[in-house]
């Protein structure tokens, strides 16, 4: 491997690894934006391999009007969506902290451990935001979105705080949407990325976190 190569991979591991709501690197280009959705598929397809037992493969970015990413399972392609639950006002401070050297936090936004507090009317009203908006843009396409897969990054949001809120959670009526996953910073805990089916698509099944018992 050449420096070059040695380059792109520190890269993409950086993007990878990022955490928190200040992990302002994934959001930055189109590239660094497909980096961080593939590896959130190939997590998710991880998870549904290990917990369920549900082989998700030939995943592929599809191009507008079409969701995110297509895949095949048992047999029948589906088209996924993804997400990222994210504050946008909290990113928006987040950014201008980093971009701020002479702000009192710039360390630690820039290393993505700016903190802020979370609790369950928060969660709620901004993942329904998530939800609803993902809904709307897909209303008169001719492509529905058999799964949006939403995931966190953001340590601030604890994993048992979300199995928490989640399950005060209803999802409501959707016009162009399937199927409905969750999922959670990666714990070292966890068999896999912590995921939940918050309405499961009927050729996946119900996943819930299962933690390793060894």
């Amino acid at each position: 491997m050449d420096m070059a190569e040695d380059s792109d991979l520190d890269r993409w591991i950086t993007l990878i690894n990022s955490r928190g709501i200040a992990g302002l690197g994934a959001r930055e280009t189109e590239e660094e934006k497909l980096i961080v959705e593939c590896a959130m598929m190939d997590q998710f397809a991880d998870t549904a391999r290990r917990i369920v037992n549900v082989d998700i493969t030939n995943i592929l970015p599809e191009q507008p009007p079409l969701p995110d990413f297509c895949c095949d399972v048992a047999g029948k392609k589906l088209r996924i969506e993804l997400t990222e639950f994210v504050d946008p006002h909290a990113l928006q401070q987040a950014k201008y902290i980093a971009s701020t050297p002479t702000h009192p936090l710039n360390d630690v936004a820039v290393t993505g451990g700016l903190w802020f507090s979370t609790y369950n009317e928060w969660f709620t009203k901004l993942l329904l935001e998530s939800i609803q908006k993902k809904d709307r843009k897909y209303v008169g396409r001719d492509a529905r979105i058999d799964i949006l897969l939403i995931w966190n990054e953001a340590l601030q949001v604890s994993i048992e705080d979300t199995c928490t809120w989640l399950s005060d959670f209803k999802l409501p009526e959707l016009k162009t949407i399937s199927a409905v996953y969750f999922q959670s910073w990666y714990h070292p805990s966890y068999l896999a990325r912590p995921t939940w089916s918050m309405r499961a698509h009927p050729l996946i099944g119900e996943i819930e976190p299962v933690r390793r018992t060894t």
